[in-house]
């Protein structure tokens, strides 16, 4: 019944849609799921239909997620030896997305990036000395709160927080930033996100 108003499932099963598509809530139905309770003859039957059709063109239309980009929008996963790939597609991305690239970028010693409050959480391919898999937003707000906001332990690991288009960002690193560092992720961040438009309160 669900497929009567949303082709969302199946269009998604299709990598040339899944990766021009926006980042959606819904999962695509396996290769499992429809043989065993749609059939292959019903899907490519509903595939002629006007509705996904419609849907699939409209997708088409637009621009190509290269892997390592999706894998961002996705995953929130940041793919440091990907970062030339990555940015040939920024405009793709959201704000957030965007902030998070460049703050991997920026630096060597960044290993992980929380928003939101510590809501959403953007790892990368570099190896967090943090041993704990869990995170709380409590610590967020203290961290957000602190007089000192660069270099505050984090358990075997150490937050920054940064703010970058009236958002805060709370960078976990291995090491701590020297002064020069910090002054050189804010610029590299914020003269980046200038050139897009971006403000950056």
């Amino acid at each position: 019944m669900r497929l009567v108003f949303d082709p969302f499932p199946i269009l998604l099963m299709d990598e040339e849609i899944l990766y021009r598509c926006f980042d959606s809530m819904t999962e695509p139905y396996s290769d499992e799921f429809v043989e065993k309770y749609i059939g292959d003859m019903i899907i490519e039957q509903y595939k002629q239909t006007d509705m996904y059709i419609g849907a699939y063109d409209s997708f088409m239309c637009d621009e190509k997620k290269k892997e390592s980009v999706f894998d961002v929008m996705k995953h929130q996963y940041i793919d440091s030896q990907k970062l030339d790939e990555i940015f040939s597609q920024l405009h793709l991305l959201s704000i957030a997305d965007i902030v998070c690239v460049l703050l991997t970028a920026a630096c060597e010693k960044i290993v992980k990036i929380y928003c939101y409050n510590g809501i959403q959480m953007y790892f990368t391919d570099r190896k967090t000395n943090r041993t704990a898999m869990s995170w709380a937003g409590k610590d967020f707000k203290k961290f957000a709160g602190a007089e000192k906001q660069a270099n505050q332990c984090y358990d075997e690991a150490y937050i920054s927080v940064f703010t970058f288009a009236n958002d805060q960002y709370f960078v976990e690193h291995n090491e701590t930033f020297d002064t020069n560092e910090i002054g050189k992720i804010i610029g590299f961040v914020t003269g980046a996100l200038v050139k897009m438009g971006v403000e950056c309160g």
